[in-house]
């Protein structure tokens, strides 16, 4: 029996949706975008015999190099290295003829620890989560002001100062973050000059810190402790309980801010996988 893979059509959607959902090798973080614009747009492969789909890989391309994988699934049963043997090849091929370079996989399920070294990913990193309860600090920073936005472009543009394209977002991405999906977006000027943001995330029982960076130059002035405060303040006059943000295990200067403003670790750190096509 013949497995083939190929990029997924709209006439798979059926399937695919009944693999993320029944499977135990299962794994999806779409956000606000639609599976079926995913599928259309991005790279989406699937392994199939006959109408029956055995596996899936849907990459989100974010045009600077990077994809992010944000789905991935496996028939029960199909060893890794047989899946990734199967998939992979059609996988880098899509990528590549899109521009892409690097791929980034984030192992919030622990069946894909094991996927992503078959798939010939490396392990590069842990995303650490961070949660306190609410309440304000107090933190005043002289010479900084901070301003609400809504312009995507604004924050796409500023988000490539603060970070590496590995964990860059896009202008899409912030239209479906701050305009569908009601984030309040804040940016810190010294001097008149963007100096960072932060984008937080209000919900019924938790505040969620999406986004939070300060442009290189204006480091180690006090602009994240800044930018902190104003976002604990969104958190407080929302109602919610608690907050909770992350960085990567490597990023010392944010875990120590993060810490020092209370925040704790909470729960597993998440592996972080990079291959290189």
């Amino acid at each position: 029996m013949e497995i083939e893979s190929r990029l997924a059509t709209a006439e798979d959607l059926p399937e695919i949706r009944h693999l993320l959902r029944h499977s135990r090798r299962s794994y999806a973080s779409f956000g606000g975008e639609d599976l079926t614009l995913v599928v259309e747009e991005n790279p989406f492969v699937v392994a199939v015999t006959g109408p029956l789909v055995w596996g899936v890989i849907g990459c989100i391309n974010r045009e600077n190099g990077w994809a992010d994988v944000r789905a991935a699934a496996l028939l029960d049963g199909w060893r890794y290295e047989n899946a990734a043997q199967t998939m992979m090849p059609v996988v880098r091929e899509s990528l590549r003829e899109r521009g892409v370079d690097r791929v980034l996989g984030l192992a919030q399920e622990d069946w894909l620890n094991r996927f992503y070294p078959a798939c010939g990913f490396e392990k590069a990193d842990e995303i650490i989560v961070y949660a306190r309860l609410v309440s304000l600090v107090g933190r005043r920073v002289s010479g900084v002001k901070v301003r609400r936005t809504d312009d995507p472009k604004l924050l796409a543009a500023l988000d490539g100062e603060c970070f590496e394209p590995m964990w860059g977002m896009t202008e899409r991405e912030f239209i479906h973050v701050v305009l569908l999906g009601g984030a309040v977006p804040l940016i810190a000027y010294v001097d008149g000059v963007a100096a960072g943001y932060v984008v937080v995330s209000p919900h019924r029982d938790v505040c969620e810190v999406v986004r939070l960076g300060v442009v290189e130059g204006h480091r180690h002035r006090g602009i994240g402790s800044a930018l902190l405060q104003e976002a604990m303040e969104v958190c407080a006059s929302s109602g919610t309980l608690s907050v909770l943000l992350n960085t990567q295990k490597s990023n010392e200067l944010a875990r120590r801010l993060y810490e020092s403003f209370g925040f704790r670790s909470y729960g597993r750190p998440v592996p972080v996988w990079v291959m290189g096509l």
